[in-house]
């Protein structure tokens, strides 16, 4: 449903979903705050991907979680949490591919 663009229909099958999967239940919480985004709701759709990327806690799926998380903020005018996210980027997960690229994020919020 969210790839059909009916974000609203998704939410509950996203919040009702009952699993411990390393990789899939972070996903289905990332594909959730991308539907509250897709909707309007930034602060949920940016509080829902910080908390996908604590549940993923890997070098694959929290960076570009924590990325999403901050330039959602960014665009909240919330450059501090932004920084936040971006931080952790680099000092958790310094080994990750995004990790590359993430000084450019944090001086754009400094």
């Amino acid at each position: 449903l969210a790839k059909l663009g009916r974000h609203e229909e998704a939410i509950p099958y996203l919040k009702s979903f009952k699993g411990d999967d390393v990789m899939v239940a972070p996903s289905v919480l990332a594909a959730l705050g991308n539907c509250y985004a897709q909707m309007g709701n930034e602060a949920q759709a940016a509080a829902t991907l910080i908390k996908a990327a604590q549940k993923a806690d890997n070098n694959l799926l929290s960076p570009a979680y924590l990325i999403q998380a901050g330039q959602i903020y960014e665009k909240l005018g919330k450059n501090s949490d932004a920084l936040k996210a971006y931080q952790e980027v680099k000092d958790k997960y310094y080994g990750s591919t995004q990790a590359m690229d993430i000084d450019r994020y944090i001086e754009r919020v400094k």
